[in-house]
């Protein structure tokens, strides 16, 4: 009798500490991702009148969105933004909704604004740098998705305000002002400004924060608060919002004056006007190769092809993919060259397709026929808006070894006619862009057939003639 008591206790004692243990973790944890919502604010009343305590860091997002024809993962441009924090206007007013409180009757709250604190003791880390931060998009380590309409990349934009002695509670403001890192242009790198929708009015590359700030409540005989001075940790904050515009804000206009953001992204200024986020525009080319008529070359000779980028906007490293007969590699562009080359090489009914070519790029490329001993007739055919064919009757082939070099004027007869892509910079480029080569091997007749047949061809005319003076001799007799 007395086992089953002693097991029946001890049952009941696991049984209240795992009620313990399992209370203790739904409610120590009152702190929410600092990553804004869609409407561009963070923040929860779980009662009224009672905000949950938020982590200090605020994470913005830079968005850049990129296209391409066949919604391809592409390798990013080269760029590098800088952001920098400062105090905002003191004097503007926040009011909320009357839900957020218990009044009776219910009843909003308006309380002005004022000046984000930044000091040598009241620092702000972006992106772990004091005041100013950057974000990067690299060639080398960055793959975007991309589409035809433009698919949404994004990097964070860290702000920490955990080190800030705030001054009282209210509601703090900063402005983020977002421009390029030293040595970077929009047109050196690819990348298009941010711009009103509809036209070439850059959109603003600020925008504006407001921090939630209450002091820390202490429980259970900790010190009181402000008892040894200010410090950061006698402040918490309950909520951020982020906006376009440095206006007033109500729940009922939010999204016509002061206009909630997630950060540098896509949006609306006020309430309609379109605001684009940094654009990059690509286009693929596809080369294909058919050889007819010589079953040998087409089973076994890798006819090589010279491809000559050309960008003379583009200063940055540029790192395109290829893909040949299904396999996927990188091709890169070295820093500061306006053109760069490469002599690819295919197999009869192989192709090689360049992916994420930045729009305003031109591309040339050629044929060498180093089958040696053989004569063909190259057809090009290149679709770009149009489809266009140009055929060089013979290409001669010889023992010259291919180059990377633009086609001279006067070209060689071992190459085939030099065919260009050209395109737009900064174009939302719909075409599919081809370029895809035809060798015919020319028959040569031996040169002694004509030789052999020669002296039967001048017994058969001077029969001819013959027979034509003695016709018309027996004509005249009769």
């Amino acid at each position: 009798m007395m086992k089953k008591i002693w097991a029946a206790v001890l049952t009941l004692l696991i049984l209240a500490m795992s009620v313990s243990a399992f209370a203790s973790d739904t409610t120590t944890d009152t702190t929410t991702d600092t990553t804004l919502e869609a409407n561009g604010e963070q923040g929860a009343f779980s009662a009224a009148d009672t905000p949950e305590v938020q982590d200090k860091v605020l994470v913005l997002e830079k968005e850049l969105k990129v296209y391409n024809l066949d919604e391809s993962k592409v390798n990013a441009p080269t760029i590098t933004y800088k952001y920098t924090i400062a105090p905002g206007s003191a004097g503007k007013t926040v009011t909320d909704n009357s839900d957020k409180h218990a009044a009776n009757p219910p009843q909003s709250v308006t309380a002005p604004t004022k000046a984000g604190i930044i000091n040598e003791t009241s620092t702000i880390a972006v992106n772990g740098t004091n005041t100013t931060g950057t974000v990067s998009f690299s060639a080398e380590t960055d793959e975007l998705d991309a589409g035809t309409d433009g698919v949404k990349n994004v990097k964070p934009i860290s702000i920490d305000f955990s080190k800030v002695v705030f001054t009282g509670a209210g509601i703090y403001r900063y402005t983020i002002t977002e421009s390029l890192a030293e040595g970077f242009e929009y047109d050196n790198t690819g990348v298009t400004e941010t711009k009103i929708s509809g036209s070439e009015t850059p959109g603003s590359h600020v925008r504006y924060v407001d921090v939630y700030v209450k002091p820390t409540d202490r429980k259970n005989g900790e010190t009181p608060v402000f008892q040894n001075g200010l410090t950061a940790d006698e402040w918490d904050i309950y909520g951020f919002t982020c906006f376009y515009n440095d206006k007033d804000i109500t729940d009922s206009d939010k999204t016509k004056k002061a206009v909630k953001t997630t950060g540098f992204v896509d949006g609306t200024t006020n309430g309609s006007t379109k605001v684009l986020a940094d654009q990059y525009y690509t286009y693929n080319l596809t080369i294909s190769k058919t050889v007819e008529g010589d079953n040998f070359a087409k089973l076994n000779h890798q006819f090589p092809f010279t491809v000559i980028f050309t960008n003379g906007d583009v200063k940055k490293d540029i790192q395109l993919k290829t893909k040949t007969n299904g396999t996927v590699t990188d091709f890169t562009h070295e820093v500061g060259e306006p053109t760069w080359s490469g002599v690819a090489t295919l197999l009869s009914g192989g192709s090689i397709k360049y992916i994420g070519i930045p729009m305003g790029t031109d591309v040339e490329v050629y044929e060498t026929n180093d089958v040696a001993g053989t004569t063909y007739q190259v057809t090009t055919t290149r679709t770009n808006a149009t489809t266009e064919t140009a055929t060089d009757a013979m290409v001669i082939a010889t023992a010259n070894t291919p180059t990377s070099d633009p086609q001279a004027t006067n070209k060689p007869d071992y190459q085939s006619t030099k065919s260009i892509i050209e395109t737009t910079k900064n174009e939302d480029d719909d075409k599919v862009h081809t370029i895809a080569i035809t060798n015919t091997l020319v028959t040569i007749s031996p040169t002694g057939v004509v030789l052999r047949i020669a002296p039967y061809i001048m017994i058969l005319a001077a029969g001819i003639i013959l027979l034509l003076v003695s016709r018309r001799r027996k004509a005249v007799q009769d």
